[in-house]
């Protein structure tokens, strides 16, 4: 006879069995998939192909716009242009106001606006900028002029004007700036510190004493600051130049030719005295290159 206890236990160890195999049978069984060979790309690798996309999308997006401007720009900016101007040459904006004149140091700002021609309460979007810019140009004692619009109400006119380096003296009174051209005083009582150009010098066209006595005098500006502070004259008599200084008029003596060694002791020489010559001295003798012999004629 099978005691009680015995009996208790073989049915416990049965149930645990039991539950056992139920467990297994519940889980469910994943097949193993075959695994293909791991990726080789860091994250920094993968980050990196990603932001390569992004800008290759920029990119794009920057040469299409690109096509679009200058498609607007070549085939219908002018177009849009004169819309534009047809739209504010109807508004307040267009009626003239002002003309300014800017650049101006000698010459009067009424002798421009005066040449430039414009008329009260204009429409500034249907004026003739370029031959206002003409007119202003062609106007003595002017190298070049340019308009322009600045709204609401104004015309702007920007001068350049001819910077005098020397004055005629042969016949009227004229002025010269450094590129030749030739034109009168603002006025008669001008006054201006500039060389005096002398001899047989007009016609100024195709002249070759005067492109001679012009060349020389361009090359002391530029080259001699000492020589063209003191000069006073360039002198042209037989085809031979003179020099004549300030203050005592001192003549440069010279064997007839006025070369870059004769300019360069001449400059020297006059960087060794004061702001101005003495007045007792009448000419230099730059004739002899090792020395410079100064002296009066009384």
């Amino acid at each position: 006879m099978i005691s009680k206890r015995k009996s208790t236990g073989i049915q416990q160890s049965r149930t645990k069995l039991s539950s056992l195999g139920s467990r297994k049978r519940n889980q469910k069984v994943t097949p193993k998939l075959k695994q293909g060979r791991k990726s080789t790309k860091s994250p920094s690798d993968k980050r990196r192909g990603t932001k390569t996309g992004s800008n290759a999308w920029k990119y794009l997006l920057f040469v299409t716009a690109v096509v679009a401007l200058l498609r607007i720009v070549y085939w219908g900016g002018s177009e849009a242009w004169q819309a534009g101007e047809k739209w504010l040459s109807g508004t307040s904006w267009a009626i003239l106001k002002r003309v300014e004149v800017v650049g101006l140091s000698r010459l009067p700002e009424h002798d421009i606006i005066m040449v430039a021609a414009v008329k009260d309460s204009s429409n500034l979007m249907e004026l003739d900028l370029d031959s206002i810019s003409v007119r202003v140009t062609n106007l003595a004692g002017v190298r070049k002029a340019r308009c322009y619009r600045r709204l609401p109400g104004r015309l702007i006119i920007d001068v350049d004007e001819r910077f005098p380096v020397a004055a005629l003296g042969d016949g009227d009174l004229m002025l010269v700036d450094e590129d030749g051209a030739v034109f009168p005083p603002v006025y008669c009582g001008e006054v201006l510190d500039v060389p005096v150009l002398t001899g047989k010098l007009k016609p100024i066209v195709n002249n070759k004493s005067f492109v001679s006595v012009h060349g020389l005098l361009i090359s002391i500006r530029k080259d001699y600051p000492k020589i063209f502070d003191h000069l006073a004259e360039i002198c042209t008599e037989n085809d031979v130049l003179t020099l004549r200084l300030k203050s005592s008029a001192a003549e440069i003596i010279t064997d007839g030719f006025i070369d870059k060694e004769l300019l360069d002791n001449l400059e020297q020489f006059l960087a060794q005295k004061s702001d101005e010559l003495p007045v007792n001295i009448d000419y230099i003798d730059m004739r002899f290159p090792s020395m410079v012999i100064t002296g009066s004629d009384g």
